[in-house]
């Protein structure tokens, strides 16, 4: 009865410590995931992009998007980590930071924002634009 009750507790132990290296090591790949992305980076410089496209008057822009950016990115952080954990094993983010991490997969970083402007500017057409009005009354309920 005690070697059965050791031989649990050895195992119990074994498990936890197995779960904790794989915690620590999905930890790692989802920071350097986050880090890859350009997350920080990207999100002051389209808020600061945003801020002057409404031309706000401000003192300092780069200042306020940065204290901006610094109370927000924890919060988004915490987001994505709870996305990636919810999507993604811990193979399937090795593979996706190992792409990240190659020229193309940094040439696509790079490029993404550009490519979604692009994007908006045909939405924001005045073709377009009358368009989406009109199939957007068809459905609006009165």
């Amino acid at each position: 009865m005690k070697r059965t009750i050791s031989y649990i507790a050895i195992c119990l132990l074994m498990a936890n410590c197995i779960f904790a290296q794989d915690k620590t090591e999905y930890d790692a790949e989802l920071t350097k995931c986050i880090e890859l992305q350009h997350v920080k980076e990207n999100f002051a410089t389209g808020l600061n992009a945003t801020y002057q496209q409404l031309g706000l008057k401000v003192d300092d822009m780069n200042a306020m998007c940065a204290e901006i950016t610094e109370l927000v990115y924890p919060k988004m952080v915490e987001a994505l980590t709870d996305f990636y954990k919810q999507h993604y094993t811990l193979k399937e983010l090795k593979e996706l930071n190992k792409f990240l991490a190659s020229p193309v997969g940094q040439k696509n970083l790079r490029l993404a924002p550009e490519a979604m402007q692009m994007g908006g500017a045909v939405v924001q057409r005045p073709e377009t634009m009358s368009q989406i009005q009109e199939i957007a009354r068809r459905h609006i309920l009165q």
